[in-house]
């Protein structure tokens, strides 16, 4: 078993400024013509002593790597130069063993004889009496395993007479001793998000083996919003476009009355939805991948009802002089925003009107709305024209124009 790596950096004046982040690799040697093939391990990290008498000694023992083979300890750069210590060879062109190797441009070369030999050393551990260990195997859960439930029990094989040691995330979690048919079972509880999770086989306390990890993603139930309509808001429209927000980290689904809503990356939907006279429920479900599912709703009162204008007075011409006042009155439904307005003649053309301001009637009664006029000094008219406009809250409008127009000094 490979229990660690020794390797050897010039001192911090090269280069300058240099630095001591080191990643280590181990890999087999089933490369073309014996170089490195496929990595075992790693990337580690580390941290370099940049001195020359000193060795940089990389604990490995926790990892559980066992070689039958030949096999490489790989230094990688782990920042650009010049933020990165300086590797050492011996130079000793005489002794060179020919395995030191240079990784350029995604191939690998056989280091130059004129360098001797990388400082690069393997700690092993060849276990005296220690027993072949079968490598341990997550049978369940299965890869990529979406829940909604915080507690996971883990299941699976490896040697009896070892202790399985379950990883979550690189950090040490429950253990449990395998039983003789080879099997073992450990309850834990489940962080949220994902959760990678592996079994470390422990012999007389010492890593002999490790389990391909497999990835749990536990997620609570998403958020959601509903942004827009708000909830009770009136409209006379027959589509409306429906907003809100929702949490997407593990996000399956999002819909909006049955239908699938778009979603964008930063977890903002919309849809549109036709809807009908009257209340609607606006119900909308987000989903995630783990079972999770969350729903809101809201209450849309739509109205596309034109309000009707009735009895609309003076139903016959008016005349006024200075100060006299026509007045103007309607029936329609209660509860309307009514308006009226006076469209003078335009001078030289005969066919034209011009606007004034709109000025407000008083629903006096429910549903029978008035309004006064009064006819200023030194305005002449003939037959102006009376316009009432109604609104409900809904928003729709209506216009109608008088029978009676005005004759005015």
């Amino acid at each position: 078993m490979l229990t660690g790596a020794k390797l050897q950096f010039w001192a911090s004046h090269v280069p300058v400024p240099g630095g001591d982040d080191i990643l280590i690799a181990i890999y087999d040697a089933t490369g073309e013509n014996g170089a490195p093939g496929n990595r075992l391990a790693g990337p580690i990290e580390a941290k370099a002593k940049r001195d020359l008498n000193q060795w940089t000694e990389v604990d490995l023992s926790q990892h559980g790597i066992v070689v039958e083979d030949d096999f490489y300890v790989v230094y990688l750069q782990a920042n650009d130069y010049p933020f990165i210590p300086g590797f050492v060879s011996d130079g000793d062109i005489e002794n060179a063993a020919g395995k030191s190797w240079d990784y350029i441009g995604g191939k690998w070369f056989k280091a130059n004889d004129n360098i001797g030999n990388y400082m690069i050393r393997a700690v092993v551990d060849y276990g005296k009496d220690t027993p072949d260990f079968a490598t341990p195997v997550i049978t369940s859960p299965e890869a990529d395993y979406d829940t909604n439930e915080q507690q996971l029990t883990i299941e699976g094989t490896a040697s009896p007479g070892t202790i399985a040691q379950l990883m979550n995330n690189d950090e040490e979690r429950e253990s449990v001793e395998v039983a003789e048919d080879g099997s073992f079972t450990i309850d834990t509880v489940l962080t949220e998000g994902e959760n990678e999770l592996t079994i470390v086989s422990l012999y007389n306390g010492q890593p002999v083996g490790e389990s391909e990890s497999v990835t749990v993603t536990f997620s609570k139930e998403p958020s959601l919003t509903i942004d827009s309509p708000k909830d009770g808001e009136k409209t006379n429209r027959e589509v409306i476009t429906v907003e809100g927000t929702v949490s997407v980290g593990n996000l399956d689904v999002v819909t909006v009355n049955g239908q699938q809503a778009t979603v964008s990356d930063d977890g903002n939907y919309t849809k549109r939805v036709m809807v009908n006279n009257g209340e609607n429920l606006i119900e909308v479900i987000a989903k995630d991948r783990s079972g999770n599912q969350v729903k809101k709703t809201i209450t849309v009162d739509v109205n596309h009802t034109i309000p009707s204008i009735n009895h609309l007075n003076p139903e016959d011409d008016v005349f006024l002089e200075t100060g006299e006042s026509v007045h103007i009155e309607f029936d329609s439904v209660p509860g309307l925003k009514a308006s009226f307005l006076i469209h003078m003649p335009l001078v030289n053309e005969p066919l034209g009107l011009a606007n004034v301001t709109e000025l407000p009637m008083i629903e006096t009664s429910d549903g029978h709305y008035q309004g006064f006029w009064t006819a200023i000094n030194n305005l002449r008219a003939q037959g102006a024209v009376i316009e009432v406009k109604v609104e409900d809250e809904y928003g729709n409008t209506n216009r109608q124009q008088a029978n009676g127009k005005l004759f005015i000094n």
